[in-house]
């Protein structure tokens, strides 16, 4: 019952810390004139743009 018990509470602190660990976020600059548009002059029907692309 003992080992039960502590392969549960192993497995769920592993959990906890692969989860607590925070994404690594880079973020690029962005000019104000980005920042600013509201149509894209080559798809003015877009929703959205892709401003930067990272395919690491």
């Amino acid at each position: 019952m003992q080992k039960q018990t502590l392969l549960s509470l192993l497995a769920i602190f592993s959990c906890a810390s692969v989860c607590a660990q925070e994404p690594d976020y880079r973020l690029g600059k962005v000019s104000l004139g980005e920042l600013r548009m509201e149509r894209y002059d080559k798809d003015p029907a877009a929703d959205a743009v892709i401003l930067c692309e990272d395919n690491s």
